[in-house]
């Protein structure tokens, strides 16, 4: 890889390829939106995501809202679930 690198070939894709959950495609979510469930993930509570992120906790509480109804989820934890099984977070770390 890394001989091939050094040769001028480009090796990995320049972006992330999209992931399905159910009815939507990692495309359909917000980096924002990512950004937040990579960090409920890692076990902040909406209050501290919404200081990381600088924002209302409502506001967080909105955005998952929003990501469970359009991926057709009936909670948090299907949509979770899925994002983890998927490597949605994984794929998308930074």
């Amino acid at each position: 890889m890394i001989h091939r690198t050094l040769n001028g070939e480009h090796v990995f894709p320049d972006m992330t390829p999209k992931v399905e959950l159910n009815w939507i495609t990692s495309g359909d979510i917000s980096p924002r939106q990512l950004e937040m469930l990579r960090l409920y993930i890692r076990g902040m509570s909406y209050s501290e995501i919404a200081r990381e992120m600088k924002c209302s906790t409502s506001g967080v509480r909105w955005n998952f809202q929003e990501m469970i109804a359009r991926a057709g989820y009936s909670c948090k934890e299907d949509l979770i679930a899925a994002a983890l099984e998927s490597k949605l977070i994984v794929t998308t770390l930074k």
